[in-house]
């Protein structure tokens, strides 16, 4: 599901024109339905967001050529309830966005910084590892040096 209020799916209104100009049409009747409560004063304000959305350019071509339509259709489908419940679902909707996006952002530094102290394990282990193999090459020379120095003590004894 697409959230084509305006402001929302920026990429996708500049994508349709007529879309976004729809979004703009209906965002400008919302604020302008804002406190109407009686059938003259909607149908009051559907007249004049109509005439500023023609001023602006917004759907113009359509609203002039269909203008008693749109009024019509726009008085009645207008619900202020359904109005508020959808900008509710579209807050929400905005703020588990925000949350999603933050915890990826936590999980991504989490997997960087486990990552790196990974690295830095396997770097202290390698280190550690090469030590001990010094080590026992050191034991195992020394071990041969003593064998020598027996043969050749021996050898001289004799």
């Amino acid at each position: 599901m697409l959230n084509i209020n305006y402001g929302k799916n920026r990429e996708l209104m500049e994508k349709c024109e007529k879309l976004g100009e729809y979004a703009r049409f209906v965002a400008c009747m919302r604020r302008h339905m804002k406190g109407k409560t009686t059938e003259k004063e909607k149908l009051e304000t559907v007249n004049t967001a109509v005439d500023e959305c023609i001023r602006k350019g917004i759907l113009k071509d359509i609203l002039i050529k269909n203008r008693a339509e749109v009024v019509a259709m726009s008085f009645w489908e207008y619900d202020a309830e359904r109005h508020l419940k959808i900008e509710k679902e579209d807050s929400y909707n905005d703020g588990f966005l925000a949350g999603i996006k933050s915890e990826q952002k936590n999980t991504l530094r989490e997997r960087e910084r486990a990552d790196t102290a990974e690295t830095h394990a396997n770097a202290e282990k390698n280190r550690a590892d090469a030590e001990k193999n010094r080590a026992d090459t050191a034991e195992q020379e020394l071990a041969r040096l003593r064998e020598e120095l027996r043969r050749l003590r021996g050898e001289s004894e004799d």
